[in-house]
Order: structure tokens, then sequence, then C-alpha cells
């Protein structure tokens, strides 16, 4: 629907972008409260479930990812499949140790 119309797909473009700029500048920004560091720290357990669940995760893999997995079929869409999986967690390892030494 967004290719069909040119200038909604640039407001929500646009739109996307500011709202993740403003929240990255928020989160970049906070101070975290000294006395409640230690209730916020979430289980192993409750950080999976918010990952799983996380709506623009399961929108990313079904609508990105599944869609682009159409023209594979027997090997070719195993090895996709598993190509993804690594570039997603090397991306991540490589995300959590720069973030680790800023």
């Amino acid at each position: 629907m967004c290719s069909r119309i040119p200038v909604f797909e640039t407001i929500m473009l646009t739109c996307r972008f500011l709202f993740l700029a403003y929240m990255g500048w928020v989160t970049w920004h906070s101070r975290p409260d000294p006395d409640e560091t230690q209730k916020n720290v979430f289980s192993a357990k409750k950080q999976a479930a918010v990952s799983l669940l996380n709506p623009h995760a399961i929108l990313d893999t079904v609508g990105v990812i599944g869609t682009q997995s159409f023209p594979y079929t027997g090997l070719d869409k195993w090895l996709y499949t598993l190509s993804c999986i690594a570039v997603s967690w090397v991306w991540f390892i490589v995300l959590v140790l720069a973030l680790r030494n800023i």
C-alpha cells in the first residue's frame, strides 16, 4: 500500500525516524535513580519474554525476513534461515561488545 502512495511512504518514514531519534535522545540523556537500580533488574525469563513478544521483532521476522525467503526451496531455504540466525547473533554480539566499551 505504501509503495502506491509515495507521499504516504515518505511521511511514515519521516515519522518513524523522528520517533526513534526522540526515543534515542531521551534514553541517552536519562539518568537512573541510584536507589532504584536494583529494583529494575529483570530476570532472564522476563527479558526473554519481552524480547520474544516484541511486536516489532515479530513483524520484522515475518514481514521482512519471512517474505524474503519465498524464492528459496529445500536446502537453500535452510541455508537462508541459518544465515539469518547467524547474522543476527553476530550483529547483537558486536553491538553488546561495542556498547559495553562505551
